[in-house]
């Protein structure tokens, strides 16, 4: 009778001890949830001066912002591009804690009206 009792006592202490543990670990994360984890990836947008503006441009770089939160790595946008075609509309440059993982020329057909334009990239 003594043995049950005590096994019961030991049981209702574990699984109060292991709720009490489940509770530290909820609040740890509600608390620490400001500090969520952010990757070392960056996006470098090089444009050219002329296109910063242009409505496909910001649309384009608005869709890329969407994108990439999910995925929780910056994007910079740097402007003063020199180089290329006129098609050419800049760079974008993928780095990891300042090391190059990927370069890509951002183009765009050069005989179709502004409202008509789409980026697309070139490796």
């Amino acid at each position: 009778m003594k043995s049950k009792v005590i096994n019961n006592c030991r049981y209702v202490y574990g699984m109060f001890v292991e709720k009490i543990m489940e509770f530290v670990e909820f609040m740890k994360f509600e608390i620490g949830r400001k500090n969520e984890y952010r990757s070392n990836l960056v996006e470098i947008y090089r444009i050219k001066e002329r296109y910063l503006k242009s409505d496909f441009v910001l649309e384009f770089l608005k869709q890329r912002q969407k994108a990439v939160g999910p995925d929780r790595y910056k994007i910079k946008i740097e402007n003063g591009y020199t180089g290329g075609d006129e098609n050419v509309i800049g760079e974008v440059v993928l780095m990891r804690k300042n090391k190059l993982i990927e370069k890509a020329q951002l183009l765009t057909k050069a005989n179709l009206p502004d409202s008509e334009k789409l980026v697309y990239w070139r490796f």
